[in-house]
């Protein structure tokens, strides 16, 4: 049994053709655009999260409206 090619699961139209071509930009630019794991950044000081970044003295408060 063979794995039946994109085309032969969804049909084409303007939006499978859009998506198509960005995701192949973005892989050029990116490389993988599916990446299983992401590289944490190191900004607070320790592996960052999105809670040590939201309380890190590090990064500008924004002001409230």
């Amino acid at each position: 049994m063979s794995i039946p090619e994109f085309d032969e699961i969804i049909e084409p139209n303007d939006q499978t053709e859009a998506r198509r071509e960005h995701l192949e930009k973005l892989s050029e630019i990116v490389g993988n655009v599916y990446p299983n794991k992401f590289d944490r950044t190191n900004i607070t000081g320790a592996e960052d999260t999105i809670q040590t970044l939201f309380i890190s003295p590090r990064l500008p408060k924004l002001p409230k409206n």
